[in-house]
């Protein structure tokens, strides 16, 4: 068994697709390329082919990660080149490297993410209104907990999952938060609270975002995962 991780962009149209459409879309075009895909054992084999973390409806990326297994050993570049010619418009791999027998997936190594939020085109000053939201001593956002093993809707305080933020121009937000599957900040939610902050709930979803890097943690610095 061959262990790979690649990295890939999602863009234009391909937002609106969501994770289970975007696996079969991966698993169909390594087929078509004949990629050698390891399948899992037992009763209902699939591919082992797992994503660091899935993208939000209605996002796009510059920096995804998936990790795969080949039952026989193929050459990096061949793979990007038989795979981009099997994928639709708005999914590109760009790299792909070899990993160990023994590693750590990508979904698990995943600790942060940096996205870039573009705002509509209002008449509001939006440095001013992210400034003032951000400055709260708590930044409570709604989310579906258990308590005591049942199902209920939770206010969280999310501040500390948010690790830096800025304007990068009149309405583009540069944000970078925590991101992982054991501590994890979704930011439609947080953009949701925003909104409500500033008292204009009816703006929800007509900003575009971004996701611009996945990261893992080395040494108390972020760095990529390949």
């Amino acid at each position: 068994m061959i262990n790979k991780r690649i990295c890939f962009s999602k863009t234009g149209r391909l937002k609106f697709i969501g994770h289970l459409d975007l696996l079969r879309t991966f698993q169909r075009a390594f087929r078509r390329a004949e990629v050698p895909l390891a399948y899992s054992q037992g009763f209902n084999p699939h591919p082992l082919l797992s994503f660091a973390n899935p993208l939000g409806l209605g996002m796009t990326s510059a920096d995804e990660y998936a990790d795969l297994t080949l039952e026989t050993p193929m050459d990096n570049e061949e793979i990007l080149r038989r795979t981009n010619a099997q994928l639709p418009p708005g999914l590109s791999l760009s790299r792909c490297i070899d990993l160990p027998e023994h590693y750590e997936t990508a979904m698990a190594l995943v600790t942060a993410s940096t996205y870039e939020i573009t705002f509509p085109e209002k008449d509001v000053d939006w440095a001013a209104l992210t400034s003032a939201f951000f400055a709260q001593e708590q930044i409570m956002i709604r989310r579906l907990g258990k308590v005591r093993g049942r199902k209920q809707w939770l206010d969280v305080d999310v501040k500390g999952l948010i690790y830096q933020y800025e304007m990068s121009d009149a309405n583009t937000l540069v944000l970078t938060c925590a991101c992982g599957s054991t501590v994890n900040l979704k930011v439609d939610s947080l953009l949701e609270c925003f909104y409500a902050f500033i008292e204009h709930l009816e703006w929800v979803h007509e900003e575009t975002i971004h996701r611009t890097h996945l990261y893992q943690t080395q040494g108390g610095q972020f760095v990529s995962l390949m």
